[in-house]
């Protein structure tokens, strides 16, 4: 099997495959917004060269190097969305020459570029300001380069095969899995007797590019030890395999109902891939790293489908190398050639889907951004929720005027918001303050119980924002105007004399208890009621879990009751191991009386009453009677 040596020397058809893969890459290159990634991406390249590296590692278990040549780039060619998203373009399409050298005759290698070239999978890591594109392109010049290797046994050859090899890793920690895939592919061959490679220098300079991965990434996780991105735990193997492989065919995996068929079609081309002898080596290598992704994200708990559409361009150059044999004029031939113009097809529509089906948008950080700035009162601030969108917003908005909730610009689930995390920040963000701003984006995962909203809403003029939630793609943008200059409450849980009873079901719930924050004077509609409880992580309470909250005399008459969420909007739907804070609105008649009263706080859902109940001491105080 006769490879040539790179690089190609192009020829008109490869050249005008080229051209097309610049085009369909570049036009519309500058009309989406910057994504959270992408926002977060250009700022964190403006860093210096060892905040860079350390930063990577720390905060994200990454490698630079597409970081450091971002810095380079754009300190040459600007900022802008357009010509950022430029230096992804052209490692995507250094990505389609090389995939061809990973097919076999000419016309296979043409085959192999249209493939990738058409690829939405492939385009939309060109189009996106992120380490992928440029991780794409140093694995699939590996793997053409590993071909090369065992068809000539150069050591310059084997040298540039590790340096491939390197440069992916440097780019994404990724790349050891496919340095691995291709190490595993290549001892396959070798035991199996079909074709012997090299072995002696190829062990070589595995032992000696392998070692230095370990000791590089040994040492990105001794300084990434604060790094945390999900609470899932681990995946499901099989249906993270699944998603893996439909991953090779749909970009984020949309639209969510051709996974499944997705996922099908690619097993069964790549088994075709895998039962020719010539495009059997591309096609392995392409099967062990999407196991070995599959296998990763599993343990860790988080999958991206941009983790296996990096094999993308290997899995076409692949099926490209498969489809074509000598050319010649019979049914077998047409019907094959038939078959790959079908396919080529089938990526093209993918490509026009990309560009105008509105699921693919990215979520319009820029238009929300805009619209805040062009109504933003003097006497207003912006909260972010969650606070890592803040580099992209501050690209967008500017450096000021703005407070992130929590301030941390990488997601991590071990600052999701708490009364005791939250109130510092909300305190400064909006002392004196007449009125915010809320932006809301992946709240779900930092602020699962709604506790900035709850007590924006506290403050506001109706309890609820101002008419009319905005959409941005993605985003929700809440107005909220107060009722008085923001007044500030204890910056840690306050000490609760709650009495708390064991009634009811045992369901995992636990209570803190309950206090009031503000003190009730006579002619107050309403009473305000801290609550604080703990829910347990093997727990088997509803989304929904009530609580009734029933206000009694000194002499046990039940004055007024009002039935709430036990959670404002309903208990996280992922595990939350933080106190969960709870502020309930109890309507007073409007006679009622100064002294001491006894407030219950009793939780319950469709079966009865569940443990445990929190008793306690509410006192109302004369009107104008002023605390020293």
């Amino acid at each position: 099997m006769r490879h040539p040596r790179l690089p190609i020397k192009l020829n008109t058809f490869a050249c005008v495959i080229l051209v097309l893969a610049f085009a369909v890459r570049v036009i519309g290159l500058g009309e989406k917004s910057f994504w959270y990634d992408e926002g977060y991406t250009v700022a964190f390249a403006q860093n210096n060269l060892a905040r860079i590296i350390a930063g990577a590692a720390q905060l994200e278990l990454n490698t630079p190097l597409h970081y450091l040549l971002l810095k380079l780039w754009v300190l040459g060619a600007g900022q802008s969305e357009f010509v950022v998203r430029l230096l992804s373009v052209f490692a995507g399409m250094l990505t389609v020459a090389a995939a061809g050298k990973c097919a076999g005759r000419r016309n296979n290698q043409m085959l192999a570029m249209l493939f990738v070239a058409l690829s939405s999978v492939c385009i939309a890591l060109s189009q996106e300001t992120r380490m992928y594109s440029l991780l794409v392109c140093f694995c699939t010049l590996a793997v053409a380069q590993l071909l090369r290797c065992l068809h000539t046994n150069k050591p310059r050859a084997w040298v540039l095969w590790a340096a491939f090899n390197a440069a992916a890793f440097a780019t994404h920690v990724l790349g050891a899995i496919l340095f691995g895939a291709q190490v595993i592919a290549v001892l396959a061959v070798f035991l199996l007797r079909q074709h012997r490679p090299p072995i002696k220098p190829f062990l070589f300079i595995t032992f000696i590019t392998g070692l230095g991965m370990l000791a590089v990434l040994a040492w990105v996780v001794s300084v990434g030890q604060s790094y945390g991105t999900t609470y899932t735990g681990r995946l499901n193997f099989v249906i993270t395999l699944m998603n893996t492989m439909a991953a090779l065919a749909l970009p984020r995996l949309q639209p969510e109902a051709w996974q499944t068929p997705a996922t099908i079609v690619v097993t069964l081309l790549l088994l075709l891939v895998l039962a020719q002898p010539r495009p059997r080596l591309v096609g392995s290598i392409t099967l062990i790293s999407l196991l070995g992704i599959a296998a990763l994200c599993a343990i860790t708990g988080k999958f991206a489908a941009r983790y296996a559409a990096i094999v993308a361009p290997l899995f076409l150059a692949a099926l490209g190398d498969g489809l074509l044999g000598k050319p010649r004029f019979s049914f077998p031939q047409l019907a094959q050639t038939g078959f790959g113009l079908g396919i080529a097809a089938c990526l093209a529509l993918g490509a026009w889907q990309w560009r105008i089906n509105p699921i693919y948008a990215n979520e319009n950080f820029r238009d929300a951004a805009q619209f805040i700035r062009a109504n933003l009162k003097n006497d207003e601030t912006v909260l972010l929720v969650s606070g890592h969108l803040a580099p992209v917003f501050a690209y967008y908005f500017g450096a000021t005027g703005w407070h992130a909730l929590p301030n941390d610009p990488v997601l991590n689930v071990r600052n999701t918001l708490s009364f005791d995390s939250a109130m510092p920040a909300i305190n400064t963000a909006l002392r004196d303050k007449q009125g915010a701003w809320l932006l809301l984006w992946q709240e779900d995962v930092i602020d699962p119980t709604h506790l900035t909203q709850a007590l924006l809403r506290r403050q506001s003029n109706r309890l609820q924002p101002e008419p009319g939630t905005l959409q941005f793609t993605g985003l929700r943008l809440l107005h909220f105007r107060f009722n008085q200059p923001y007044r500030p409450l204890p910056e840690a849980m306050p000490p609760l004399t709650s009495k708390l009873e064991a009634l009811g079901q045992s369901r995992g719930l636990l209570g803190s208890g309950c206090a009031l924050l503000r003190q009730l004077r006579t002619g107050d509609a309403l009473m305000e009621i801290f609550c604080f409880w703990q829910v347990e992580e093997r727990n088997s309470l509803p989304y929904n879990t009530q609580i009734s909250l029933r206000l009694f005399k000194p002499s046990g008459e039940m004055l007024t009751q009002s039935d709430q969420q036990l959670a404002p909007d309903g208990l996280p739907g992922t595990r939350f191991d933080k106190v969960i804070t709870s502020i309930y609105f109890v309507p007073l008649p409007p006679d009622t009386p100064a002294g001491s009263y006894v407030l219950q706080a009793i939780p319950y859902t469709a079966e009865g009453e569940v443990s445990p109940r929190a008793t306690t001491r509410v006192d109302i105080e004369p009107k104008g009677l002023e605390a020293s």
